[in-house]
């Protein structure tokens, strides 16, 4: 009794995704690089120009603003503690986050992994789901919701007309205070 099973194809069909969530995703990249990467960027470059103002500052002292120049080396205090004790422990921070993008980068490079494999698993199935609830919605759209948007208006509006009566039946009886 030794029976075989048949083999089963685990292989689906890649899903193509519609153009509209194909449009969706280039938006999320152009808000990332518009909102998140220039901002990051201009503030670096606003950084290094108050550094480097205020190192151009400390070395170009004159003896008629020495005052300023106690400032300025204040400042120049704060900025070696900054690079020297505060910004290499941020570095060291860093290297275990870097080293796992670049083994990740490295790993996609290798395999040279397909579309369908880099998107992940959950993407294919949120636009299976949007797709979806886009037909469900075109098709409620044309028929049901008229059907049922129809009572819920004639409710309000003969709502709304027995509120207007009772005001106009109100003023008849209560006098108006002058």
């Amino acid at each position: 009794m030794n029976t075989q099973m048949p083999a089963i194809s685990e292989q689906k069909s890649p899903y193509e995704p519609t153009p509209e969530q194909l449009e969706r995703e280039q938006a999320l990249h152009r808000f990332n690089r518009l909102f998140v990467y220039v901002p990051l960027i201009l503030a670096g470059v606003v950084v290094l120009a108050l550094v480097l103002w205020m190192l151009w500052r400390v070395f170009t002292v004159t003896s008629d603003n020495q005052e300023t120049f106690y400032g300025s080396l204040s400042g120049l205090a704060d900025l070696i503690l900054i690079f020297f004790n505060i910004i290499p422990m941020m570095l060291l921070c860093a290297i275990g986050p870097a080293l796992f993008g670049y083994l990740v980068r490295n790993a996609v490079k290798k395999n040279k992994l397909p579309l369908e494999e880099r998107r992940g698993k959950l993407q294919p199935l949120l636009w299976r789901v949007d797709k979806a609830i886009a037909k469900i919605q075109s098709s409620l759209q044309d028929t049901q919701l008229q059907k049922v948007a129809k009572p819920v208006i004639q409710g309000h509006a003969l709502a709304a007309a027995i509120q207007a009566m009772a005001r106009s039946i109100q003023r008849i009886f209560v006098e108006p205070k002058e």
